[in-house]
């Protein structure tokens, strides 16, 4: 394609055409959608027809997953470092870095990409120039250079550039700006309030700055959010928060009280996964409605270490019976030394009913000999049902020391228990 041709198709395309029934799709990091038929699609760019007459073409670097009309949707990865050309990499000069930010080629404006980090001081002031460029495809990708090359220079000019009237502009810039870092949460939330670009973007933008200034913008984004945009939005906004970090805690621990930040408050939160994320959960479990309650219980057995375990215990022996065997399956499944202990503690209560289910799974985990004991104890001594489980379950544990109480059980008067250790034997003995 000449270069007249790509730039009139450029123009006149859409971001976004109303779904037909069989319409390929390509979603950009962006967050940009746009649906038509896939002409071409290589290991470096992907071309797209949106209509008859309509083309355009991205580097692969710039999307985030691909769905064809008779397949699922499929997430682009990096090639692995064994699939990559391991020849060193030249490194573009100035003139050809800008140069392919305004060509055709896919692969040389990849290549200019790659360079930027080490020409980025030089490399500004001419991207600046090209935000400006008759060419809406040769704007979007100067904002896109921008942000491998953030300078709070560039900053006025891409402030403009979310104005632009081709959106995959507005969206480069939006995402640009924000790696400037906290300068841009101004005008971020001011291009959320105006409700004239993609919110997914802005949040996403907003994340960026990695400035806690940009929590609240983001969460009220969800409060106000079209359902159009529900999902998308609490998807990003979570990752948002995530990058923000631990800066975002505070006003993350308060916004746990409002029912439409919740749900992707605990969401960040499992996705952080670290001792302060658990504590926070932990404190708002109580308080919590029931729907959020099944979320921070989730969230709590995806996190590593050893206050979940802690946590999940706290909550297994809680009056609420729903979340407390919720909680406790999820201890179970757990393989930290924390939660071995946990159980065991559990398991030597004689309250509990599941004394025989919790010291299992603290030997399936650690085999701790306390949880050997309890077993031992429950088989020799314990009501008739969890004398049967505790046979079973010493079966299970292959343990030599078993196999006096599950002989002495064989003269028992319980034909379920003497079934029992009888099975519980043959499996002891049996080759492990």
């Amino acid at each position: 394609m000449n270069r007249t041709a790509w730039k009139s198709l450029i123009v006149a395309a859409p971001f976004l055409l109303p779904s037909a029934a069989a319409a390929d799709q390509i979603r950009l990091k962006s967050g940009t959608l746009l649906e038509g038929e896939i002409l071409k699609q290589t290991d470096e760019e992907v071309m797209i027809r949106i209509r008859p007459g309509m083309e355009i073409g991205f580097s692969m670097i710039e999307v985030e997953s691909i769905q064809r009309s008779s397949a699922p949707a499929i997430p682009v990865h990096p090639k692995s470092p064994e699939q990559k050309n391991t020849a060193p990499k030249k490194i573009l000069e100035l003139p050809a870095i800008l140069e392919a930010v305004k060509g055709v080629s896919e692969a040389d404006f990849t290549a200019a990409l790659e360079a930027l980090p080490a020409r980025r001081g030089e490399a500004v002031p001419g991207l600046i120039e090209l935000l400006a460029h008759e060419d809406p495809l040769v704007r979007a990708r100067a904002a896109r250079a921008l942000q491998e090359a953030p300078d709070a220079t560039a900053f006025s000019a891409l402030e403009k550039a979310m104005d632009d009237p081709w959106p995959p502009v507005q969206d480069a810039a939006a995402v640009a700006l924000g790696r400037i870092g906290g300068l841009a949460v101004g005008p971020l939330s001011k291009a959320l309030g105006k409700g004239t670009s993609n919110p997914v973007v802005l949040v996403r933008a907003l994340g960026e700055t990695q400035d806690p200034a940009a929590v609240a913008p983001i969460l009220e984004a969800i409060k106000s959010g079209n359902s159009a945009h529900a999902s998308a939005l609490q998807a990003e906004a979570s990752r948002a928060l995530s990058r923000i970090g631990s800066k975002a805690t505070a006003q993350m621990k308060k916004a746990l009280e409002e029912p439409s930040f919740a749900p992707v408050v605990i969401a960040t939160l499992r996705a952080r996964g670290d001792e302060e994320s658990v504590r926070i959960l932990g404190n708002a479990f109580e308080n919590a409605p029931a729907e959020q309650k099944a979320s921070i219980v989730e969230a709590l057995a995806a996190a590593a270490g050893p206050s979940a375990s802690v946590v999940l215990a706290r909550i297994a022996e809680s009056v609420d019976s729903a979340f407390a065997e919720a909680s406790f399956e999820a201890l179970a499944r757990r393989s930290d030394e924390a939660a071995a202990e946990q159980l065991v503690r559990l398991a030597d209560s004689p309250r509990r009913p599941d004394r025989v289910r919790a010291a299992a799974a603290a030997w399936r985990i650690s085999k701790p000999r306390k949880a050997l004991d309890i077993l031992l104890e429950l088989a020799a001594a314990g009501s008739a049902e969890n004398r049967i489980k505790a046979a079973e379950a010493l079966g299970e544990t292959g343990a030599p020391e078993a196999v006096p109480i599950l002989v002495n059980g064989l003269g028992s008067e319980d034909k379920a228990f003497v079934a029992a250790c009888r099975e519980a034997l043959a499996r002891i003995n049996a080759p492990r």
